[in-house]
């Protein structure tokens, strides 16, 4: 509310009086009142005033001087009203009425319709106008008002259709005074930079042109044979586009440059060209990788100018070329920012999840989404960084409505909406939705019958919602959702959220979906040090992009999910931090990338490195005309260098990828190293691309550390050769039966190891039993391990699975079958963890290029103060809703330990780690012989 000092009450409540009809309710809590005095000169009269509202949510009533104007229905669509017969010269005031709600009581309004993978959607957010994803309904007017004073004779519109070395107008001149009007238009284009309007090009455009009073016309024409500097992410040149109308009436002003003007516009745009041609994408006529991001802080400061500025720079810093406004549209703050900084726009529409499922919105509220949003691409299709326009988010309705005829319906309701933004801007490639596929399968000739848009855009949520990274890493998402003659693209690639205080994982996923607990365990709480979280989500976030930067050459972009959880303050130009993500990803989205394929984090020193390196050329064609070098690196934590080398490289074209295998040594090193592979391309003493990558690199020595003797029962294949390389001593039996008995009695007798000489008396051994099944191990051996433990035996026994349930019945119900990339430490104290980090136990390496899974299953357990569970697994993404039982039967489906130990007179590990990848890699190893220390040294 503003009031000028100088109004007196009087003249105020006689204003307030005008309103007829008008009242004033200021106990209802959904309206919202603005009142604004304006002082104009007496020069106002006889010229054309408009009053521009850039948004107001939802519903707004404009008076002025006790008149309506006119009104707007929407949240994000600008509006305009005549006022010129309202205004006058002196004071005015403009009051504005807004309410919240356009649709009132909504029955069960907080009712959860459906749940878009984590969303619940509500019954308001599918029964009320279109507002993005604000949860807590804000209404008011939240983006900038104008009042626009012109001749009444004056430009109505302009689209700009640039080229490279011209553009396409359509300006709209308007003629809104009593008499006829003749005008000509003249156009000047002037570089933003080095500034002047006209300095590349100034030119009448229509000469001698009648307007009758209230007549509008369309002038269409074209500009050519320029050399503009052109508008890229990379190099966001910008042009003054100045459109003026002169008044004469044979346009000799025009001829001599003396004319006077009667109205001008401004135009901050650029000249590049975007398209969607033979299945990728091609920006100013090369083919265009779109390095992505989303979503940014433009709903924390949607005018926020310096906040805009700062974090598109910070993108932009980061290589990130392009971002998507994700379920709330940019305003032109935001938008004027991504053109100065040079960030490519995906612009996505005002109601996601719209006629999600089975759910048809009123076809009233269906007609008002699809005017605002079509007011939007009016307003906004000057602006050279918007790249794409994206319908919504995730209607979904084409894979998940059962009624085959119903989604048909919903396709042609969207169809027809994107005929209509062909129409208003052909320059741009169109998304149908933000998540839609192409499937012809299902839709076989109908899909001929609808415009589905350009584009092909697939959301995944690796290690986070569902599949591994890893799984990403031979090119799996381009072969499974490629459609010939259709860029592919993901504009929705997420690998969780950190908040933007502490960096701990966003409470909602911690509390009901468990998934930061998959990734960092108890870490995820707020009582731990957030840096393991912020660790964990760096890394599988930058591990996924250079996975698909290295192998989708067939796609066209990947836009990373969400930017603005990589941040802390992020709401603030002046506060905002990185976290480590955003230094991870700046790596990942070098335009020139040197990569590393790495299956696995942990190595024997003295080995071989077994990786691949790619290097990836989204840069240009000269930079990689030429031969480069690759020099590699191993450095220890203090940066010294302990071991290097190089290969030539040859040339690599843009757009292209070339693989190379560097005959990497690993040194030799006394115990536990934390190191990292350093990755350079050179060409002299130019570093043209450089990337990094922690390892562990151990000694077998340090896996071996005092290692007891053991008796051991090995069906597995693979242990006593192994426990020969690290020199531990064993006793071997055939049978479970033989190896107890032993133990029991004392006795050494059986098939010693190589290595096995002397050691402790068979009793204090403890027994390891490996690749048991049905076949070697009767029930009633089995039964037998259960009364040694509680005799005061010791017994680690790997990967019991199912036949645990069966002899251990009390603690063990059972099973949690899935395989499993990440271990967590429940009990990071336990002595099975010794010289181990919290961060160690995932992603164990065995020699191959799969996944590298670290435990077959996972038990789930009776609690008792016999039992304790040093590890656990989670699978991602759970859902926890209803009553607590609710939940805990959820949590039983979710979550399992792969190392059990339960303690009577003895003690027993139960396993199912995959220890057997203990062959090459020392942290599976260590954790397999710090298990034999805790049983033979009685270590909690």
């Amino acid at each position: 509310k503003s009031e000028s000092k100088g109004a007196s009450d009087k003249y105020y409540q006689q204003e307030i009086d005008r309103c007829a009809g008008y009242t004033f309710d200021y106990t209802r809590t959904d309206i919202g009142w603005y009142r604004q005095w304006i002082e104009l000169p007496s020069t106002v009269q006889g010229k054309q005033m408009v009053l521009s509202f850039d948004a107001v949510s939802k519903v707004a009533e404009v008076w002025v001087n006790g008149r309506k104007a006119g009104g707007h229905i929407g949240m994000f669509g600008d509006f305009s009203l005549d006022v010129s017969a309202l205004l006058h010269p002196g004071k005015n005031l403009v009051t504005v009425k807004v309410l919240r709600n356009y649709v009132n009581n909504i029955q069960n309004a907080d009712k959860v319709t459906d749940v878009a993978v984590t969303v619940e959607v509500t019954q308001r957010m599918i029964k009320d106008l279109a507002h993005g994803f604000f949860v807590d309904d804000p209404a008011g007017i939240w983006q900038p008002v104008k009042l626009t004073i012109t001749d009444p004779l004056h430009i109505a519109d302009v689209f700009i259709k640039p080229g490279l070395t011209g553009a396409a107008f359509d300006v709209t001149v308007r003629n809104d005074g009593p008499r006829e009007r003749l005008f000509s238009l003249r156009t000047a284009i002037g570089d933003l930079e080095t500034g002047g309007p006209g300095g590349l090009y100034s030119g009448v455009s229509a000469r001698d042109v009648r307007l009758e009073p209230g007549e509008q016309r369309v002038l269409q024409y074209a500009v050519d044979g320029l050399q503009p500097r052109l508008w890229s992410p990379e190099e966001p040149n910008l042009y003054n586009f100045r459109f003026a109308v002169t008044d004469g009436s044979a346009g000799s002003g025009d001829r001599d440059g003396a004319a006077v003007v009667a109205d001008s516009v401004t135009v901050c745009s650029g000249f590049r060209t975007f398209e969607a041609r033979d299945g990728y994408f091609y920006l100013n006529g090369r083919r265009y990788w779109l390095r992505g991001a989303n979503q940014t802080a433009m709903p924390l400061g949607p005018n926020d100018a310096r906040l805009a500025d700062r974090f598109c720079r910070l993108m932009h810093d980061e290589h990130v070329n392009a971002t998507r406004t994700h379920t709330v549209p940019f305003t032109e703050t935001w938008l004027e920012a991504a053109d100065r900084d040079g960030l490519g726009v995906s612009y996505e529409g005002t109601w996601p999840w719209l006629m999600i499922q089975s759910t048809m919105p009123d076809s009233a509220l269906i007609e008002l989404w699809r005017v605002e949003w079509l007011e939007l691409l009016k307003k906004y299709r000057n602006h050279p960084s918007l790249l794409l326009w994206t319908v919504n988010n995730e209607m979904k309705f084409y894979d998940n409505d059962p009624d085959a005829e119903r989604a048909r319906l919903k396709m042609r309701i969207i169809s027809d909406v994107v005929k209509e933004m062909r129409a208003i801007d052909p320059t741009r490639p169109m998304v149908f939705d933000s998540n839609y596929h192409r499937n012809k399968k299902k839709y076989g000739s109908f899909l001929d019958s609808i415009d589905d848009g350009d584009v092909d855009d697939i959301h995944m949520y690796p290690n986070w919602y569902d599949n591994s990274i890893f799984d990403q890493f031979k090119g799996e998402f381009q072969a499974k959702y490629k459609n010939a003659g259709r860029p592919l693209i993901s504009q929705e690639m997420s690998t969780g959220y950190s908040n933007n205080e502490t960096g701990h994982p966003v409470r909602f996923y911690t509390f009901v979906h468990q998934t930061p607990q998959a990734l960092v365990g108890k870490y995820a709480y707020d009582y731990a040090d957030p840096e393991y979280f912020l660790h964990t989500h760096a890394f599988i976030t930058r591990e996924l992009a250079e996975a698909l930067r290295r192998t989708d050459d067939q796609a066209t972009g990947i836009l990373h999910f969400a930017s603005i959880t990589w941040f802390r303050y992020v709401y603030s130009a002046d506060s905002i931090q990185p976290y480590p993500v955003y230094y991870a990803m700046q790596k990942a989205l070098q335009p020139l990338l040197v990569s590393a394929e790495l299956w696995g984090r942990h190595f024997y020193g003295g080995t071989r490195l077994p990786v691949r390196v790619c290097i990836v050329n989204d840069q240009d064609d000269a930079v990689l005309s030429q031969p480069a070098v690759l020099q590699w690196a191993i450095q220890g934590a203090d940066g010294r260098v302990l071991a290097t080398g190089s290969e030539p490289v040859d040339t690599v074209g843009y757009c292209g990828r070339r693989w190379l295998s560097p005959k990497i040594g690993l040194p030799a090193v006394a115990g536990r190293v934390d190191a990292k592979l350093v990755l350079r391309l050179m060409r002299g003493e130019r570093v043209l691309s450089a990337n990094d990558y922690p390892v562990v690199l151990a000694s077998r020595s340090w896996v071996a550390d005092k290692t007891p003797a053991i008796t051991l029962v090995d069906h597995s294949g693979w242990l006593a050769e192994w426990l020969d390389t690290l020199g531990v001593k064993y006793t071997r039996y055939e049978t479970v039966e033989a190896a107890l008995a032993a133990g029991s009695s004392g006795s050494a007798a059986g098939v010693s190891g190589a290595a096995s000489g002397g050691g402790p008396a068979a009793a204090s051994r403890p027994v390891v039993l490996a690749g048991l099944n049905p076949g070697n191990a009767s029930l009633d051996e089995l039964g037998k391990i259960k009364t040694f433990v509680q005799g005061g035996g010791k017994v680690l026994w790997l990967n019991p699975g199912t036949m645990a349930t069966v002899v251990y019945p009390e603690f063990i119900k059972g099973v949690l079958d899935s395989r499993g990339e990440i271990m967590n430490m429940d009990i990071p104290e336990s002595a099975v963890f010794d010289g181990l980090e919290p961060l160690d136990i995932r992603n164990f390496y065995n020699g191959k290029t799969e996944p590298p899974t670290v435990c077959a299953n996972a038990f789930a357990v009776v609690r008792g103060e016999k039992l304790s569970a040093p590890a656990s697994f989670t699978r991602v993404h759970g859902y926890l809703s209803g009553d607590m039982g609710q939940r805990v039967a959820v949590m039983e489906k979710l979550r399992g330990f792969p190392v059990v130990r339960i303690g009577d007179k003895g003690v027993l590990y139960l396993s199912q780690v995959l220890l057997e990848k203990a062959v090459t890699d020392p942290v599976a190893g260590r954790l397999f012989t710090n298990m034999l220390k805790s049983l033979a040294y009685d270590l909690p």
